[in-house]
């Protein structure tokens, strides 16, 4: 059979009590696990619902709940730095929103800079050649890195002078192709 009494004593830091019968001087022990919702601390004074059974021959609360309109002012209302009080679950998420836009940003700026190096790595690159009689003011390193792959000596200068990774020029004296080029 459900009673009805209000919380005698409590020491949260132990999280146990006695609960008081109404209209009686009957205590019964009340532990915190026996409370139904834990999210509500229980106080002295709190009305509550609870049932009785007995552990080491004395009275124990069990299944206790906090009886009517305290109940539901208590599921309201948080202690003071519980997380979960009005706005700090807000703060919490603003945080965590924050944190992931902070990362993804600096994941596309790290993957847009690594594509940017990389067209800059291989595509052509325009230089300018000097004007020479017979050479073509516009040229560009394509990639050529042989002999094999000139078709000129002027060519093959033009790559040497401007062009990063070539391999025509075995000896290092400056002029490219030796067998091509007089």
């Amino acid at each position: 059979m459900r009673r009805q009494g209000r919380i005698l004593a409590w020491d949260d830091a132990r999280g146990f009590g006695f609960v008081l019968l109404n209209g009686s001087d009957e205590r019964a022990f009340a532990h915190i696990s026996d409370f139904a919702d834990r999210r509500a601390r229980p106080a002295v004074g709190d009305v509550v619902s609870y049932d009785v059974m007995i552990e080491r021959g004395r009275p124990k609360a069990t299944a206790i709940a906090h009886a009517g309109a305290a109940a539901v002012a208590r599921r309201q209302s948080r202690p003071p730095g519980d997380s979960r009080a009005a706005g700090g679950g807000w703060l919490g998420a603003a945080l965590l929103v924050a944190i992931v836009a902070i990362v993804v940003w600096r994941y596309n700026h790290h993957h847009q800079q690594r594509l940017a190096d990389e067209r800059e790595h291989v595509a052509p690159r325009s230089v300018q050649a000097p004007a020479r009689a017979g050479v073509s003011s516009s040229f560009q390193c394509t990639g050529k890195q042989h002999c094999s792959q000139m078709g000129s000596c002027s060519e093959a200068r033009l790559h040497l002078q401007h062009c990063p990774g070539t391999k025509i020029d075995g000896d290092g004296d400056g002029e490219p192709c030796e067998d091509m080029c007089p």
